[in-house]
């Protein structure tokens, strides 16, 4: 969640927040793969909405900070298509580097600590 308006504004008369998110998650990835296979199997699709805050489901997960994206995604990036597209543009770098540069964890610890949960599919 990267705004949130409780009382609503003029276009939407509602409580809103605006969030981010991921739309197509990596795909799994064995060592005997190419580096071309790789970066093709780790890419990410964001997505970027207005949700009502009726439709929220709190979740148990949080976001460290060791994943800044607050600092991306500001309101006038959101104000046009072509903004909004240069956006989106600008998170999948973001996610995608921070992904491919997780290290990997070594003990039940580790994986805690890390960001490993936000790229993975919530199951519910």
């Amino acid at each position: 969640i990267f705004r949130c308006s409780d009382e609503g504004t003029k276009d939407r008369k509602y409580g809103y927040a605006v969030v981010a998110g991921i739309q197509k998650y990596p795909s799994k990835v064995s060592k005997k793969l190419s580096q071309k296979k790789i970066t093709k199997k780790t890419n990410i699709k964001p997505f970027i909405k207005t949700v009502n805050l009726n439709h929220l489901m709190p979740t148990r997960y949080q976001i460290t900070t060791d994943l800044d994206l607050k600092t991306v995604v500001t309101d006038e990036k959101l104000s046009t298509m072509e903004k909004k597209k240069e956006l989106l543009k600008e998170l999948k770098k973001t996610l995608q580097d921070t992904y491919r540069t997780l290290p990997q964890p070594k003990t039940m610890q580790d994986k805690i600590s890390h960001t490993r949960f936000l790229y993975k599919k919530l199951r519910f």
